[in-house]
């Protein structure tokens, strides 16, 4: 019996090929997890200090939006995809945190209109945004 790599595929796909679905469901969790929550604090961090060159009130709703959309509705996402009553659970967890993000990000913008005497909806982005939030 030849390996996969001398048949011209790639090194370990004779032995993913024998991996249950659910095992390389946690197997691509387990790579992406960490850079997926890396990737979305950083985001955010970068995404709050853009405006005003340091953390303003309006800073809260790049942070909390990103935050709740890419670290934690993404692992959520991955996680689900594992199976499982306990990765439900965590999947559970993870976007009833993401939502509560969600709505503190609305809440900071919504009070950013109000201090600045601005009009609220008054772009595309906000009325995409508040569709995203009311699913």
């Amino acid at each position: 019996q030849q390996s996969s790599v001398a048949m011209g595929g790639e090194p370990g796909a004779a032995a993913a090929s024998k991996m249950s679905a659910r095992e390389r469901h946690a197997a691509t969790y387990a790579r992406l997890r960490a850079p997926v929550a890396v990737f979305g604090l950083v985001a955010a961090a970068y995404l709050a200090w853009l405006p005003a060159r340091t953390w303003v009130w309006f800073s809260g709703h790049p942070f909390t939006m990103t935050l709740a959309a890419v670290p934690l509705a993404v692992n959520a996402a991955l996680v689900k995809k594992v199976g499982g009553f306990d990765n439900t659970v965590l999947h559970g967890n993870l976007l009833s945190l993401a939502v509560f993000l969600m709505l503190v990000g609305f809440y900071v913008i919504y009070e950013n209109k109000e201090r600045m005497n601005k009009e609220h909806y008054a772009t595309w982005h906000a009325w995409i945004g508040l569709v995203a939030i009311g699913g």
